[in-house]
This record gives structure tokens, sequence and C-alpha cells, in this order.
């Protein structure tokens, strides 16, 4: 969250966004979603399998999912 607010006090956008399994799994099949996703700023877990594979896949210790509409509520509570 703090690469978003970091962004926003340089005026400098940022591409965000909270990927399913689904477009993890697009995104390893199709070289054209791989590098639009490879371009994004932050990509986040949205959803509890893509937790659980980063963590069991690469040892990523992520606690929990990143839900998107809790996100932009904790963001709006930062710039408040």
């Amino acid at each position: 969250m703090l690469s978003v607010i970091e962004a926003v006090k340089v005026r400098r956008s940022a591409c965000i966004s909270h990927l399913t399994v689904h477009g993890l799994v697009t995104g390893s099949q199709d070289r054209g979603m791989w590098e639009i996703l490879n371009d994004f700023d932050v990509i986040a877990p949205d959803g509890m399998p893509v937790r659980l594979a980063l963590n069991i896949l690469y040892k990523a210790q992520l606690p929990d999912r990143v839900y998107g509409p809790e996100f932009t509520l904790r963001v709006c509570e930062c710039a408040a």
C-alpha cells in the first residue's frame, strides 16, 4: 500500500490489480497477457487459492489475501 501512497505524493500514476486464479493462469498461458501483467506496479493476490499457491510454491509467507475493496478503503484512509 505504501507504493500507492508514494506514487500519489509524487503525482505518478500506478497500475494496480488484484488478481484471482483465472488472471494468473491466463497470464501464464498467454504471452500478451503476461507482458501486460509484468508492466503493472502492483499485483496483489485476491483469493485464498492464489495466496495458498504462492505460499506453497514460492514460500511467500502471505498471511492473507488482498481484498480489492478493503485495499481501496485503506488507501483512502491513508490519503485522508
